[in-house]
């Protein structure tokens, strides 16, 4: 099974795409989110690329494709969570207070 790699700020751009099913504005994103030039810019390359998005007069929409897309990932998209490795403490390495 082919797994699907999404940086969070490609899980908000979409969340946001999704919701509003109209056109948003690329400098809505850096406003609400604080996303860089280049986040914004690879979301749009990636995804453009991929039929899944499209950019016209500085305004993102999903296509019709894009829609089914994330209807058939939507678990990846808006339900999983990354393993972060760093939140669990090693075992050998917590220390018992003394009470």
């Amino acid at each position: 099974m082919n797994q699907l790699y999404l940086s969070s700020s490609d899980k908000k751009i979409f969340l946001e795409l999704f919701s509003n099913r109209k056109p948003l504005n690329i400098y809505y994103f850096h406003r609400k989110y604080l996303f860089s030039p280049a986040q914004i810019s690879r979301f749009l390359r990636t995804y453009c690329r991929k039929g899944i998005v499209k950019f016209l007069d500085d305004k993102v929409y999903l296509t019709e494709y894009g829609l089914r897309w994330i209807i058939r990932n939507r678990y990846a998209i808006f339900l999983s969570q990354r393993c972060n490795h760093w939140d669990k403490i090693p075992e050998d390495w917590k220390i018992e207070e003394n009470k």
